[in-house]
């Protein structure tokens, strides 16, 4: 996940963005006390989202503490504290930030892949002990996703679904009940997800990706013929656009579907708001 997914926060309640925040702060205290210091650095708010939606599959009430913060050791905040998907949410932090270092590494060997590797070896070879299965599931749609980069992919669809299909396997991963009733609509949220995530980071990443001769598979996909990347991004904008929205819109059905037992003021920011703000934002650059 790279930093899409988040609140839309003036349009959120005082009482939600301290809880928001606290989850935040409580996967941050969550990686510092059982993987170290240098982990926190892949911390995003994706990962709040994960956690929030997790946990709303039961009516518990959150732990919150106030605490020091390590960017903070005179005032105390709010934090989540001793709550099994917090701790999932920081793990797969962990394992996808690693993964996609490993990959820079492998690929290009650069200096971001042997630092973050380096950084985030320790931790990982813990955390594949723990999450064996999930890993697993996590790396074997990851080389489908990397085949299909290395093959310079021209379907928005196939590597987007590529991707998806990584998103699937960790919302899956941390969610309890098996039902059908919860299953399914987590699976395609989280696939869809993935599918606009993918695009976001494209058409976000497309103009530096030409100039630096980097694989982007909208390139492909719309035929790129060495015309100035500012201008190639504007006439490729309105189909992008089409399809980030047709991914929200499902994002939006299978989430509705969820019996979200608390914190749904939140999550619904975030699917109905934040995304679509972080989708506005981007098209606007």
């Amino acid at each position: 996940m790279l930093g899409y997914v988040k609140a839309y926060i003036p349009e959120m309640k005082v009482r939600e963005k301290e809880l928001y925040n606290a989850y935040y702060c409580g996967i941050c205290k969550s990686i510092g006390k059982r993987l170290g210091q240098l982990p926190r650095f892949v911390l995003s708010y994706d990962s709040v989202f994960l956690a929030l939606l997790l946990n709303s599959m039961n009516s518990e009430v959150e732990e919150v503490k106030l605490e020091h913060c390590i960017t903070n050791h005179i005032k105390k905040k709010p934090i989540v504290v001793d709550n099994i998907v917090v701790n999932y949410a920081a793990d797969v932090m962990v394992v996808l930030a690693y993964e996609s270092f490993l990959d820079d590494l492998q690929d290009e060997d650069t200096l971001r892949g042997r630092f973050g590797q380096l950084a985030l070896k320790g931790s990982y070879k813990k955390l594949s002990v723990d999450y064996k299965d999930l890993i697993e599931s996590i790396e074997k749609n990851l080389k489908k996703l990397y085949g299909l980069e290395k093959e310079k992919c021209n379907s928005i669809d196939q590597i987007g679904e590529a991707f998806g299909k990584v998103m699937e396997s960790v919302f899956l991963g941390g969610i309890d009940k098996k039902s059908e009733f919860v299953t399914r609509p987590i699976s395609e949220m989280s696939k869809h997800l993935g599918r606009w995530i993918y695009l976001m980071d494209a058409y976000d990443d497309i103009v530096s990706d030409i100039e630096d001769g980097s694989y982007n598979p909208l390139i492909y996909r719309f035929d790129y013929k060495k015309q100035d990347a500012k201008e190639f991004k504007k006439t490729i904008k309105s189909e992008v656009e089409f399809s980030l929205y047709h991914y929200l819109s499902y994002v939006s059905d299978a989430f509705n579907l969820l019996n979200i037992e608390k914190n749904e003021g939140i999550l619904s920011n975030i699917v109905n708001l934040g995304l679509l703000k972080e989708t506005e934002r981007i098209m606007e650059d």
